[in-house]
């Protein structure tokens, strides 16, 4: 970023700041830019920091009761996959959710399940020379950060995660979470020809046992380490107990990650060929 395009985004956090009475976290959202970034600014130009504002109920749409419990399929599924690759802020009170360019209309069915007023975000990250974009929804909300947290949903999660009791997701609800948790955080392997049949699930090891209590996993799966990481890895087997699996998880479902559905929808045609996603 050039010296008059920092000036440019510092005149117009001031403005919003000052004329609009936006919050930080309203022109950080607005903006796209970090929370850190929009204070800076500010102090920059000697603006004073009114704490009292950012306090204030946000314009954002989101509701306090979003994620006050799970009552129902979707808000079951969106809670699983906040808990694989959700971002719950520890130090100010952002959820986000930031997924690759392929599954945008995941994040869009999120932001419009969230009643989200905000702009979605574009991210590109460079890499190894190449450019890989993301889509980002997020929002900011200390209640929704308080019914997360309540529901097992925490900052800082990744080492530490367990899987949440039948108090924060009912019995009837589990397999909606589960879902959402593998499309965050899992895939999928059905292949007729070489007579490959398994689901695999990231997590910590308190978490993943967590997930086998809750159902009737306890025949041909495993639990082991990444060699190269702290994470573990469930491995779900066999053709009849994955394909009963996913016949759970998908079979009725309003939202799911459609890359990974479709293979639930081959799965049923007894297509002859490998899917990895």
């Amino acid at each position: 970023m050039t010296k008059q395009q920092i000036e440019n985004r510092r005149d117009e956090v001031v403005r919003l700041y000052t004329e609009e009475e936006r919050s930080i976290n309203q022109i950080a959202n607005e903006l796209g830019i970090d929370w850190s970034t929009v204070k800076r600014d500010l102090v920059n130009r000697n603006i004073e920091i009114q704490k009292t504002r950012n306090q204030y109920k946000s314009s954002n749409g989101i509701s306090d009761t979003l994620f006050k419990e799970i009552n129902d399929n979707n808000s079951a599924y969106w809670l699983g996959f906040l808990y694989a690759d959700g971002s719950i802020r520890k130090d100010r009170n952002e959820i986000t959710l930031d997924l690759q360019e392929q599954d945008k209309k995941t994040i869009e069915d999120f932001h419009s399940y969230c009643g989200n007023k905000n702009s979605i975000r574009e991210h590109n990250i460079n890499r190894n020379g190449k450019t890989y974009k993301s889509y980002i929804s997020g929002f900011s909300n200390a209640a929704v950060k308080k019914n997360l947290i309540n529901l097992g949903c925490i900052p800082k999660k990744s080492l530490i995660l367990t899987f949440p009791n039948e108090q924060q997701v009912p019995q009837k609800y589990l397999y909606d979470f589960i879902r959402g948790y593998i499309d965050g955080d899992g895939y999928i392997q059905y292949d007729y020809e070489k007579h490959r049949y398994r689901i695999v699930i990231l997590g910590t090891k308190e978490f993943l046992q967590g997930l086998i209590q809750r159902t009737d996993l306890f025949e041909y799966c495993s639990i082991t380490q990444d060699k190269n990481s702290n994470i573990f890895v469930l491995t779900i087997s066999n053709k009849e107990n994955v394909f009963n699996l996913l016949t759970k998880l998908y079979e009725n479902s309003k939202y799911h990650l459609q890359r990974k559905f479709e293979i639930y929808e081959k799965a049923k045609m007894g297509a002859q060929q490998v899917i990895i996603v």
